[in-house]
This record gives structure tokens, sequence and C-alpha cells, in this order.
């Protein structure tokens, strides 16, 4: 059973902040493509709160990097970043793998 997945959206300072919270996989990905094709600009994601994600969410997160220009998770985990690599999405998805203040 999915935990499921929380999306908040703010614009500060002319950037796109979005905090993921719980779970991206299979059964959450469509709601978080969605909300994210609404939305200008380049993104930032906010990864302190994700729990999990699976290939299906990193394909959304890609595609909407390419949509908006640019994507960037911040306070990604080592784990995250990993995946991003191997998933080869370096190219289109930039990690900011620093810890949350």
């Amino acid at each position: 059973m999915t935990a499921g997945c929380v999306m908040h959206v703010a614009h500060v300072d002319g950037r796109t902040l979005v905090r993921v919270t719980g779970d991206v996989d299979a059964s959450t990905a469509p709601r978080l493509e969605e909300m994210l094709a609404l939305l200008d600009g380049r993104i930032e994601i906010d990864c302190t709160r994700l729990e999990y994600i699976d290939a299906a969410g990193l394909e959304v997160l890609a595609r909407a990097a390419h949509l908006h220009d640019g994507l960037t998770l911040h306070h990604a985990t080592p784990m995250l970043a990993r995946l991003v690599k191997v998933a080869d999405f370096a190219d289109v998805l930039r990690v900011d793998d620093s810890t949350p203040d």
C-alpha cells in the first residue's frame, strides 16, 4: 500500500519551490506530473521530506525538467543522487545534496 504523496508549491524571489512529502511511485507520479505541468519557469524541488521515489517518479521529474527548462532537487539524499546518475538523468536533473538548515 502506498503511503501517498503531498505537494506544496510556493513562489519565492521569482523561484517556484515544490516540497514533496511521502512517496512518489507509479501510483502517485501521474498526480505529481499534472501538478508540475501547471507551473511556469524553472522548478526547484525540496526533497527534505521525500521518503521514496521510483523510476516512474524520476521520469516525471526528467520530463518536467525539459518542459520547464530545468529542475533542481534540493536536499537530495545520497541514494537519490545515485539514482539520478544510474538512471542517466544527471544531464537534466540538477542535484543539490546540501543538508537543510
